[in-house]
C-alpha cells in the first residue's frame, strides 16, 4: 500500500486526527494532508516511522526500500553520469535570475536515491563547471551529504546580486530564468527586468534558500521588545524584508539566532606588535549579528588591560580601549561588509594596537534599517576596508606632559599619519580611507597633507612616478582631549 492510502487507512482504523498521527510520526499536520492529497512525495525516516506504525494495523507500506529526497518546485535532480551535461548548468544560471533554488546530483529524475561512487570528486567537477561556464561569478554552496550509506551532493543556488546571469557558450552567453520547475529564456521584457533588478539589488534583500520554518529570532525578539517596538512576528518579519516566500532573506539569515554560513568574526590576540609573535588568544565568533558583535568586544575586553595612572590626590583607571570607540568599528564593518563573499571579519588584537578588516564592502540597506529600529547605529565616516584602534595606554606621552590623555575620534588626518608610519602607495591610502575618486583624493586629501608636511613623497624629484610611495614626516601620537580633574 503507498504511502498516502496508508496514512488514510490507519486514521480511518484508529480513528486518529492528522496532528494525532503527526505526533507518532514527528512531522508537522500539514505534511501529513500534503502525503494523503499526494502533492508530497514522504521522506524515507517518515516512511520507517509510518511503517512501525502500519505494523500494528496489518498494513505494509510501500517503498521502504528506496529512499527519495524531497522535491520541491524550486529542486532539480540529476543523476551522476550527467555532471557532464550542460542542462544542470542552464538550471543554475536561471535559478541565480530568479529565486535560487536547488540541485540535487545522485538521484533520478524522480528524486529517488541513486548515489555517487566518487563524491569528493564531483563536487570539484561541479564548482569548476559553475566557476567557468557563469559569468558574472555565480554565487551558491555546494555539500556532500550521506543517506543510508550512499553519498549524494546538494548544490545550493543563491538568488544572484548581480543579474542578468549568463551560461558562456562558443561565441557569446546566454541568459535564462528558472520557473515552475522549468528552465526558459526570457523574453525581452524579462531581460530588461533583470538588469534593472542588478542595478538596484542589494545583497541583504535577497533569498538565502535558509528555510522560515527552521529559523529563530529570539535574539532580535528580545531587542525589538527592549526598544518599546512589540512583538517581532512573522508578519513583521515579512514587512522587515527579513522573509520572502517562506525563507530568510540574507539580511534574515544574518540576523537569525544561527547567523549567516561564513558571516562572523576571526579574532586573535599576538603577543607582541605584528604577527611574528605568538598567538595568545584566538576565536571563531558566529551565530546572530548581535551576539556576534558582544563576542568580538568581550574577546577584545578580555585580552585587554586596565592601568592605573596617579592623578595629583586621586588615581585615574583607564581601561586600553574606549568601548564605545570599539563597537562602533565592530558594527561599521559588520554594516558595511559584503555578506556575497562568504568571508568573515578578522580582528588582529596586538599589544599596541587593533586591526579590524574585512574582506570587501557592500551595501546592506536591510540590516542597517533594522539594527537602527532597536537602537544600534554607526558612524564610519572615513573608515574603509581596514580599521586601526590604537590602544591609549601604550601611547607615547607628549613631552611635558604630566598625564595621560583620553582617546577620542581620531580625524581622518590622524588616521592616515597613523597608516604612513610604512611607506604606503596612493592606491592604498585610497583604500584604507575608502575613497574611489582618484581627483577628489588628489584634491582634498593627499595635497593637503603634503602642504602640511605631515607626510612626504619618497621620492620627491618624480611626484607622478609608478614607484611613488607616501609616508609620515614624523610618527605621532595622535592629539587627545585632556582628562578635566
Amino acid at each position: 500500500m503507498e504511502a498516502r492510502e496508508a496514512l488514510l487507512e490507519i486514521r480511518k482504523r484508529g480513528g486518529l486526527s492528522q496532528e494525532a498521527i503527526a505526533r507518532f510520526i514527528g512531522i508537522s499536520p500539514s505534511t501529513i494532508s500534503r502525503i494523503e492529497a499526494g502533492s508530497q512525495r514522504p521522506q524515507h525516516r517518515t516512511l520507517i516511522a509510518l511503517s512501525s506504525i502500519a505494523e500494528d494495523y496489518g498494513i505494509i507500506v510501500d517503498g521502504i526500500g528506496n529512499i527519495y529526497l524531497e522535491k520541491r518546485p524550486d529542486t532539480l535532480s540529476f543523476e551522476g553520469n550527467e555532471i557532464k551535461k550542460r542542462d544542470w548548468i542552464k538550471a543554475a544560471a536561471g535559478m541565480m535570475n530568479s529565486s535560487g533554488g536547488r540541485i540535487y546530483f545522485g538521484s533520478d529524475s524522480s528524486f529517488l536515491l541513486m548515489g555517487l561512487e566518487s563524491p569528493e570528486d564531483a563536487k570539484r567537477r561541479i564548482s569548476s563547471s559553475l566557476d567557468s561556464l557563469i559569468e558574472p561569478k555565480p554565487e551558491y554552496s555546494i555539500k556532500v551529504l550521506e543517506r543510508s550509506s550512499m553519498h549524494y551532493i546538494e548544490l545550493v543556488i543563491h538568488e544572484g546580486s548581480k543579474p542578468p546571469y549568463a551560461m558562456k557558450r562558443r561565441g557569446g552567453s546566454t541568459i535564462f530564468e528558472f520557473r515552475d520547475g522549468e528552465v526558459i529564456a526570457p523574453d525581452r521584457d524579462g531581460l530588461c527586468a533583470l538588469m534593472i533588478k542588478g542595478i538596484n539589488g542589494c545583497h541583504d534583500k535577497l533569498s538565502s534558500m535558509v528555510e522560515e520554518e527552521d529559523s529563530s529570532f529570539s535574539e532580535l525578539s528580545k531587542l525589538y521588545r527592549r526598544a518599546g517596538l512589540g512583538r517581532m512576528d512573522r508578519e513583521r518579519l515579512i514587512s522587515l524584508s527579513l522573509v520572502k516566500d517562506g525563507y530568510l532573506t540574507n539580511a534574515g539569515a544574518i540576523l537569525s539566532d544561527d547567523g549567516m554560513d561564513g558571516a562572523g568574526f576571526i579574532a586573535m590576540r599576538h603577543d607582541g606588535r605584528d604577527r611574528s609573535g605568538i598567538l595568545l588568544d584566538s576565536r571563531v565568533i558566529t551565530g546572530s549579528l548581535m551576539a556576534a558583535l558582544q563576542g568580538a568586544w568581550l574577546f577584545i575586553r578580555g585580552n585587554s588591560k586596565v592601568m592605573g595612572q596617579r592623578v595629583g590626590n586621586s588615581a585615574l583607571s583607564m581601561a586600553d580601549y574606549d568601548e564605545s570607540e570599539v563597537r562602533n568599528a565592530l558594527l561599521f564593518s559588520a554594516l558595511s561588509l559584503d555578506y556575497s563573499l562568504k568571508r568573515m571579519i578578522e580582528i588582529d588584537q596586538f599589544d599596541d594596537r587593533i586591526e579590524i578588516r574585512k574582506p570587501g564592502i557592500g551595501d546592506n540597506p536591510v540590516l542597517t534599517s533594522v539594527l537602527e529600529m532597536i537602537g544600534l547605529s554607526a558612524s564610519g565616516e572615513g573608515l574603509g576596508l581596514f580599521i586601526s584602534i590604537p590602544n591609549r595606554n601604550k601611547c607615547p606621552e607628549e613631552e611635558g606632559e604630566g598625564r595621560r590623555r583620553r582617546i577620542g575620534t581620531m580625524s581622518r588626518e590622524e588616521k592616515i599619519i597613523r597608516f604612513c608610519s610604512a611607506e604606503r602607495s596612493r592606491e592604498e591610502i585610497m583604500v584604507f580611507i575608502g575613497m574611489k575618486s582618484r581627483d577628489n583624493f588628489m584634491k582634498r586629501v593627499l595635497m593637503p597633507l603634503l602642504d602640511k608636511k605631515l607626510i612626504r613623497r619618497t621620492i620627491p624629484d618624480k611626484a607622478n612616478s609608478s614607484n611613488q610611495r607616501y609616508i609620515a614626516v614624523r610618527p605621532s601620537c595622535p592629539n587627545r582631549e585632556k582628562i578635566e580633574l
